[in-house]
């Protein structure tokens, strides 16, 4: 099964499309973290991109108790990898990162692709960092990766309506990759009620209306449906998710314990436009 990471984009941003309540305090961030090292969470996802994120997880006296993977942005130039990547480490107060991920497969896959995956390379020599990775969007840019260089980890989306990648998981896990799943929740679009639903996502409203029904009929809250689903999948190494309010990791952590297994597959949308954040427009 699966086991638990913690997102922190929450951390430095006002994240997802469902949130109201806004980053959460220093204070707010020590006690989720606290409460994920006492709940047994030992991985922790990251970026500098994700404000003061680093610097908040480096701060906490619980913050050194976890692997951590990082980012490098694709805005850079591949001189500067290996720079940012201290940086990083130093914000964080670690030693090394269990992986760095090119936060964009455009990092690889254009011109200079060979010359930032060789920064990624010495870094592992180095033992800066254990694990070689990429933040993926697409299976296509997925297949092309795999195909031109030797990777240790994967970052991919996976949720109810986002299942372009299931075809391909027992493949990248054949390659020995670790895979991490992130966007379980569709940045909360899967947990938030109908009445709340904004305006983009009205020519999809019937389908979230009948995954609704399909799982109220089941007895399954918005929440435990989301987990259950990306849960059935043994080739997945992580889950990545992440909160706002130490209450939201509780009931993460609690609802886990109570997966179930239901065939989700009828629910994929295929639509980019829909399922890719990337894609959206400035949600109101």
């Amino acid at each position: 099964m699966p086991a638990l990471a913690l997102g922190t984009v929450q951390f430095g941003r006002n994240y997802g499309v469902s949130n109201q309540a806004g980053q959460p305090n220093m204070n707010e961030v020590h006690a989720i973290l606290n409460l994920a090292r006492r709940k047994g969470i030992l991985l922790l996802d990251t970026a500098s991109t994700y404000g003061e994120a680093e610097q908040l997880i480096g701060a906490s006296p619980d913050g050194h108790a976890f692997k951590v993977v990082g980012k490098i942005h694709s805005s850079i130039n591949y001189k500067q990898v290996k720079q940012t990547c201290e940086d990083s480490l130093q914000a964080l107060r670690q030693n090394c990162f269990h992986a760095l991920l090119a936060h964009s497969p455009d990092l690889f896959l254009n011109d200079k692709g060979p010359y930032f995956y060789e920064q990624f390379y010495e870094l592992k020599l180095a033992q800066k960092i254990k694990k070689i990775g990429v933040s993926v969007y697409d299976p296509e840019e997925l297949e092309q990766l795999v195909e031109s260089y030797a990777l240790d980890c994967v970052q991919l989306p996976l949720n109810v309506f986002d299942q372009r990648f299931l075809p391909l998981l027992k493949f990248i896990k054949s390659l020995g990759i670790e895979i991490h799943i992130r966007s379980i929740f569709l940045q909360g679009l899967l947990l938030m009620p109908l009445t709340q639903l904004p305006r983009y996502f009205w020519p999809i409203e019937k389908n979230i209306q009948q995954y609704y029904h399909f799982i109220e009929a089941r007895s399954l809250s918005p929440l435990k449906a989301a987990l259950s689903f990306v849960q059935q999948y043994n080739e997945i190494d992580y889950m990545v998710c992440g909160v706002n309010h130490s209450t939201e990791l509780e009931e993460i952590i609690e609802t886990i314990n109570e997966a179930v297994s239901i065939d989700f597959q009828s629910f994929a949308i295929n639509q980019t436009q829909w399922i890719s954040p990337r894609e959206w427009p400035v949600l109101q």
